[in-house]
């Protein structure tokens, strides 16, 4: 019961994501164009020009010349390639960003539960609650007990700055980290692979 009231949670909050994002996206997507147009612009303009000096010294070119220019052009394409990936890291960052906020911005009851499924699926005896200071009055000691009775073991709650959203977990042999910022950053990481492996792969 709990995995399918987590999982359906879950996919409340993916669908809050996805509808960031697409938000995000409509709202780059002019801006992304110009990038790309640009880009395209100073690539064809640097082509013409190559091709240019390759008409003019055509007589008095070698292959060592003509494969210079060959290289040229290559590496003119990585540039914009990675201009093009370090714009899409950008757009990337702004998206997280609103998705924290948005998370950040739950009702107490809506972030209590999201808060609750995550210590029900990965407390264990003895472990320590670790709340953010800005948390500290939303996530209260009381809702740790809570959790800890319905588990039948015992957690302990401790409040610390330095993050917020999200719980921290310590636990006797290995911690667990589900603050926002560590969820955020493994979602950008994995993005920023795809990314990357989709422009230079």
């Amino acid at each position: 019961m709990c995995n399918k009231n987590f999982q359906q949670k879950e996919e409340n909050l993916n669908i809050v994501a996805q509808k960031i994002i697409s938000d995000a996206n409509k709202k780059a997507e002019a801006l992304f164009k110009q990038t790309e147009e640009a880009a395209e612009k100073q690539f064809s303009e640097l082509k013409i020009e190559l091709e240019k000096m390759h008409k003019e010294s055509v007589n008095a070119a070698t292959a060592n010349y003509k494969e210079e220019n060959k290289r040229r052009l290559l590496l003119c394409n990585i540039d914009i390639k990675r201009s093009e990936l370090a714009f899409k890291q950008q757009l990337l960052d702004d998206v997280l960003s609103m998705a924290k906020q948005e998370v950040l911005k739950f009702s107490d009851k809506k972030y209590l539960e999201l808060v609750k499924e995550i210590l029900l699926k990965n407390a264990n005896d003895g472990d320590k609650i670790i709340v953010s200071k800005k948390d500290e009055k939303r996530i209260t000691a009381a809702v740790v007990n809570e959790v800890a009775k319905k588990l039948k073991i015992k957690l302990t709650r401790e409040v610390e700055s330095g993050f917020e959203g999200g719980v921290k977990i310590l636990g006797k042999k290995f911690d667990r980290d589900f603050s926002l910022d560590s969820i955020l950053k493994n979602i950008k990481e994995r993005c920023e692979n795809k990314l990357a492996e989709i422009l230079f792969g």
